[in-house]
């Protein structure tokens, strides 16, 4: 069986950073690891409903994420993940974290390679860099 989840990646509001999330002990898994904001897609649920629900349940942020950016698979923990993966180029709201993260930070999407991050997609840098720069 396939798990899916969701993530939201959240371009900031001079759109030249995105919104990480450090996981805290409190997190079912990867501890420690920065990520993208999101989470399990419940069972059926919509995928963008789950993207906006996670952001909102983690960050206290009500996004505007309409764009699947990417689908990407991984295989963690044992399982089959399936991640759909989508942008925001506007979000309200102020933010405020959840117990399942420990930190926060607004970084330029080439230094994500340089923080303890959950593997992603090598394209996928690639692709919220030509969104930001077509905005």
């Amino acid at each position: 069986m396939i798990r899916q989840a969701a993530s939201v990646i959240i371009i900031g509001k001079r759109n030249d950073k995105v919104l990480v999330l450090k996981r805290s002990s409190l997190a079912k898994n990867f501890n420690g690891f920065w990520n993208f904001p999101g989470g399990s897609i419940e069972q059926e649920e919509e995928p963008i409903n789950a993207a906006r629900r996670e952001v909102l349940e983690e960050t206290s942020l009500t996004v505007d994420a309409k764009h699947l950016l990417k689908l990407s698979e991984h295989f963690w923990d044992e399982q089959n993940l399936l991640v759909h993966h989508y942008i925001a180029l506007k979000y309200s709201g102020d933010l405020l974290l959840n117990n399942e993260s420990l930190d926060f930070k607004w970084i330029c999407p080439d230094k994500i390679g340089l923080i303890n991050f959950l593997p992603i997609p090598g394209d996928l840098i690639t692709k919220v860099k030509k969104t930001m720069n077509s905005y």
